[in-house]
């Protein structure tokens, strides 16, 4: 059972000697490096076996580290340069089945990156010369505590920026590192032309600041046909103003090649060890919010307003902090568009999910906008136009998909002007978060109960396929005995374990935050047929979250609901679709209902109509007429019963039924507590 819970760190004490099975479909990756031996190690999420955490050594090879010519690990895209060491250094995550590649680094590419012999031209650029009117600069300066230069780019209106010639190959493959620094800009700008204006590998880069102080960035870029290769600089103006000023430091760029490849694969993924005390298991990253100070608690994310519609001179927008105990970030647009904004770095094949509360006072809907930085510049922008009513809280939640080539995702917050109305349109935001969930999948886990109080037995062949960022398919072959599947993301309703599409198995809370599920193939097969191998079962399950399948669900369903009811329209005169057999509710009703209500500041109220065709609802809520047929039921207790399901309390009310959603009240919305955990035997 769980014995100790603290800081993310779960303690399970273990009765008898018990076979741990660990299927890490994510691994943690590190290395030593000493006296020329390079080794690799793979161990699963912190799992800290009878006090010691275990890892599999996963690669040896000696290798001469020699001070020109430095070698490194890639992992999903990212380089990290060896360093001498006898002690285990962590370089991240990896999925089965992906490589790590161990390279070569080469000698450098680019001359005078540390600007000691100046600046790269004579006078500062220009890159978005949309008038004659510019105010930028460029300034060679002397670190405060060294005779060592540094380059700072100024601007106060247009985009100053600088470039020169980098020496590179044909279809080749370079590492980058420079160091930066900003008091007034939220990301660094970099450009690298390899092959020419379209070339898909030339790659822009924006590198978020976080702090004033100076930081390092490293990367890597590809060429295929080289044409004139040039590295860019910029500084772009994000205040009003003020003068924004971005200074570069140590700019090298450097081709490497590779060595060798380590796959991650089955074989070094499923770990097996023999527990007879306790388990620990410390996964703090589970739907951890990558954004800094999503609460606003810290103060603004940058320090002034971002003009993100820049139509003419004369903005009228503003940004502030709002709120005495519990602080939320106020955006207000008259003319122009209010904006804000952040970057997080991902990495390719991720999920993030984004969430927010918002709030709106002359304003029709929240903005927002998350753009990568793969080539294709993908972005998506989402709006909370709906039955939205100002005053209230809302809350808005989706997921996304990180994209092919991506290693940074910023994500803007706006208030835009709003033509319909006079006055401020103002959007205030709050628990801003936007989690990676890496791979939705981090292990799957579990344990062989040997004791003859718990028969619960680990599975001797299976295996799993990630389907998408909402289903893993789980095959299990020749099984008979219950066994617990453990699935170490965070307890969520919603996570569902299905068979021939059925929901099986009895859903807990694991380790506070877990999920896991009693699985019984003797009761799976009693009730629906199995494939029955040498007295087991082949049983494939599904893994599924939920929302996604009932996402897709809604949005075909909705669409075939409004062609079938607009041609319903056609055929059906109105005033025979609203004939009223029973009373219904009119407008003093409602009103009168609602000031006695306890949720008369809920969003909807329902009006119940029978037509000839059956029971129906259709949505009021002005009260000044019918707005729309949601529901036609014939059946009026499945009808309330679909209701209560859905989280709507149902009402009698002069024969008639008004449904109230239960929505959050005017007080700013903040998480809920999570409860105390279960008792889980393992």
């Amino acid at each position: 059972m769980i014995n100790n819970i603290e800081d993310g760190e779960s303690e399970f004490s273990i009765s008898g000697k018990k076979n741990l099975v660990i299927d890490g479909g994510v691994k943690n990756i590190s290395y030593t490096y000493d006296n020329n031996l390079l080794n690799v190690f793979t161990n699963n999420i912190d799992i800290s076996v009878e006090g010691d955490n275990r890892y599999n050594l996963l690669y040896s090879r000696v290798v001469q580290n020699e001070q020109k010519n430095k070698h490194g690990l890639i992992i999903n895209n990212n380089l990290n340069i060896i360093e001498q060491t006898n002690e285990k250094i962590g370089i991240g995550t990896v999925d089965k089945n992906k490589n790590i590649e161990l390279v070569a680094i080469g000698e450098e590419r680019l001359k005078n990156g540390s600007f000691e012999s100046g600046p790269w031209k004579e006078s500062v650029g220009d890159c978005s010369s949309f008038d004659d009117d510019a105010n930028i600069d460029m300034q060679v300066l002397e670190h405060p505590n060294s005779n060592n230069k540094y380059l700072s780019l100024i601007t106060s209106d247009h985009i100053s920026c600088t470039d020169t010639d980098i020496e590179l190959q044909d279809n080749s493959r370079y590492v980058y590192s420079l160091d930066y620094q900003s008091d007034t800009n939220i990301y660094a700008k970099i450009y690298f032309r390899t092959g020419g204006e379209n070339s898909i590998n030339n790659l822009e880069v924006d590198v978020p600041i976080n702090n004033d102080s100076w930081n390092k960035h490293i990367g890597l870029f590809n060429t295929d046909k080289v044409l004139n290769p040039k590295i860019f600089l910029y500084a772009t103006s994000e205040l009003i103003e003020r003068e924004s000023k971005v200074s570069y430091d140590n700019i090298s760029i450097k081709k490497i090649d590779t060595i060798d490849q380590i796959l991650i694969d089955d074989n070094n993924i499923f770990n097996n060890y023999e527990v007879s005390k306790s388990l620990i298991i410390n996964d703090k990253n589970i739907e951890q919010n990558r954004l800094n100070n999503g609460s606003f608690e810290g103060g603004l994310w940058t320090k002034e307003v971002g003009n993100c519609w820049n139509y003419d001179d004369n903005p009228k927008i503003g940004m502030k902090l709002m709120g005495d105990k519990n602080k939320f970030l106020e955006l207000s647009a008259n003319r122009h568009s209010a904006c804000t904004n952040q970057v997080i770095e991902v990495n390719e094949e991720e999920i993030l999910k984004l969430r927010y509360d918002f709030n709106l006072e002359n304003s029709e809907k929240a903005v927002t906008q998350l753009v990568f930085n793969d080539p294709s510049r993908t972005s998506y922008t989402d709006d909370t136009e709906a039955i939205i009513l100002e005053s209230k809280w809302n809350e808005f939640t989706k997921f996304y998909d990180v994209p092919e080539g991506a290693t940074q995702a910023r994500l803007y917050l706006y208030s835009k002007e709003n033509n319909k109305k006079e006055g401020d349109a103002i959007v205030r935001y709050d628990n801003v978060e936007l989690s990676v969930l890496p791979s939705y999948f981090d292990s799957i886990i579990t344990l062989d109960q040997t004791s003859t109080a718990d028969q619960y037995s680990t599975p001797n062949n299976y295996n799993y396929n990630i389907i998408n960022g909402s289903k893993i398919q789980i095959n299990l072959n020749n099984v008979n005995n219950d066994f617990l599947l453990f699935f170490s993301t965070k307890y969520n309703d919603n996570w569902e374990v299905r068979f021939k599409n059925n929901p099986v198995g009895d859903h807990e809370v694991a380790d506070f935050q877990f999920n896991s599920w009693l699985i019984s193939p003797d009761k799976i097969c009693a009730k629906w047929n199995c494939e029955n191998v040498d007295g087991g079962y082949n049983i494939e399950l599904e893994l599924v979250y939920k929302p996604y399948k009932e996402l897709r669900a809604y949005v075909i369903a909705s669409t075939i609901s409004f062609i079938l009811f607009s041609l319903f329209i056609l055929v059906y005169n109105i005033s025979h679709l609203m004939k009223i057999s029973k009373k219904i509710l009119n407008k003093s009703d409602i009103n009168n209902y609602n000031k006695n209500s306890k949720t008369k500041n809920d969003l909807n109220v329902y009006w119940k109509i029978e037509t000839d065709d059956g029971f129906g609802v259709a949505d009021q809520v002005d009260g000044d007429g019918v707005l729309d047929l949601v529901q036609n039921d014939n059946n009026k207790k499945q009808w309330i019963a679909d209701q209560a399901r859905n989280d709507m309390e149902v009402i009698e009310v002069d024969r008639s039924i008004i449904i109230h959603n239960h929505h959050k009240s005017l007080k700013k919305a903040r998480p809920k507590k999570p409860e105390p955990p279960r008792k889980i035997h393992l």
